[in-house]
């Protein structure tokens, strides 16, 4: 007789997937970390002889038990959310008690000490499972999880000894150093910090190797080109977006405009940086800062800018030839008794101004005509007179410090009106 009932569903949701082995995979090594080797809740170094050897015995047969229990479960698992779910739940684990295990390390005695043997041999087996879901598994992982102490120990040792070869390469008067200055004052957070920081994804890691990795790519004797250095290139294509960086880029941009005699000549360098830069491969979803603009947005709002600043000084030129000596009186440099002191840095200023034209409260034929027209009336505690040309380049890279600084200068207006 013929059964009409329909058959039951073999898993029910992730919670099944447990099925496979019925105790929780972790449980020994769980309580290896947090207790029995956690100098909090116990004295550890009171582990005994015999008790180190059942234990490292032990530790390589649950190594084994772990990656077999892992693979089942995979085997057991319906979908892809389930799959995602079950290796993202072993692999912060796994971070957690390596974190813990660290931690505990750094607590127990060096030297003879049992527990201290066992905790370092309990890191390396952690590291080499957190390792092997990485490296069978790592379509179900996303790049934004947590990196383990050990990992983030490696890596640091890596990118150290590496970029130190990349740098013996440079001699002192190569075109290459300055750039790759500012690469390694940006990386020596993370090189030299003493601190783990757990907030280090695999995406942070991995975007430092991919960058030294492609900085070793370059040859350091071949001849400069007429627009972007090779370093300049790599930095561009990985969108290292930092604003040390995108400020140096702009000044080097800036001085090879210069070399041009005249405003026609500095516009015709200028539009061939300008395509060479828009030229370039740039890797998508890159980025060293992910909260900054990307370098592609910034320089392309400075060229457009700059472009629109040399042709108004081609029209000026052309009047002023029209009109004489116009140009020439109005453009006389002004005394210290004409112009307002200003308590902001000029890279502040230069932030409000834009922030000013943007938002339509100042209206003039262009921004640069803004800061033109402004600039040369005001002056700092610590400059005299202002280069309104610099202070308009610079507003387009701000630190976050001058920022900050601006908006709090501007809360402080808002708060004296408000008592008016």
């Amino acid at each position: 007789m013929l059964n009409n009932k329909k058959p039951e569903k073999r898993f029910q949701g992730i919670t099944s997937l447990v099925k496979c082995d019925e105790a929780y995979a972790l449980e020994w090594l769980d309580i290896l970390v947090n207790f029995t080797l956690n100098p909090q809740n116990r004295n550890a170094e009171e582990i005994a002889d015999q008790d180190e050897i059942n234990i490292l015995e032990r530790l390589q047969q649950e190594a084994l038990k772990i990656r077999s229990i892992i693979q089942k479960q995979m085997f057991c698992v319906q979908s892809k959310a389930e799959a995602e779910l079950l290796i993202r739940n072993y692999f912060t684990t796994l971070t957690i008690l390596s974190g813990q295990a660290f931690s505990n390390l750094e607590n127990i005695s060096a030297g003879k000490s049992h527990a201290h043997r066992i905790v370092t041999e309990l890191l390396q087996l952690l590291e080499e499972l957190i390792s092997f879901i990485d490296t069978w598994f790592s379509a179900y992982l996303s790049r934004n999880e947590y990196v383990s102490r050990t990992y983030f120990r490696l890596a640091q040792k890596e990118c150290s000894l590496r970029l130190k070869r990349l740098q013996s390469k440079i001699c002192t008067n190569s075109p290459q150093k300055d750039s790759l200055k500012i690469v390694t004052s940006k990386l020596e957070r993370f090189l030299n910090s003493n601190e783990f920081e757990y907030s280090t994804s695999y995406t942070d890691i991995g975007y430092k190797k991919k960058l030294i990795a492609e900085l070793e790519k370059i040859d350091f004797n071949q001849k400069v080109t007429l627009d972007f250095i090779m370093v300049d290139r790599v930095l561009i294509y990985l969108n290292f977006n930092s604003i040390a960086y995108i400020n140096y880029l702009i000044e080097y941009i800036e001085a090879r405009v210069c070399e041009g005699g005249t405003t026609e000549e500095k516009k015709s360098r200028l539009l061939f940086l300008y395509k060479s830069f828009n030229q370039m491969h740039k890797s998508p979803d890159t980025a060293y800062n992910k909260k900054n603009h990307s370098i592609e947005t910034l320089i392309n709002n400075w060229f457009f800018q700059e472009l629109l600043y040399l042709e108004e000084q081609l029209a000026t030129d052309d009047s002023s030839k029209k009109s004489g000596s116009g140009l020439q009186k109005s453009s006389l440099p002004l005394t210290k008794r004409q112009k307002v002191i200003c308590l902001l840095s000029s890279d502040q200023i230069g932030l409000i101004l834009r922030a000013a034209d943007e938002q339509r409260i100042l209206l003039a034929k262009s921004m640069s005509e803004v800061f033109k027209t402004i600039v040369p009336y005001l002056s700092t505690p610590a400059r005299e007179d202002l280069s309104y040309d610099g202070m308009r380049s610079k507003s387009y890279a701000a630190e976050e410090r001058d920022k900050k600084i601006a908006i709090e200068t501007l809360e402080q207006i808002i708060k004296k009106i408000k008592e008016y």
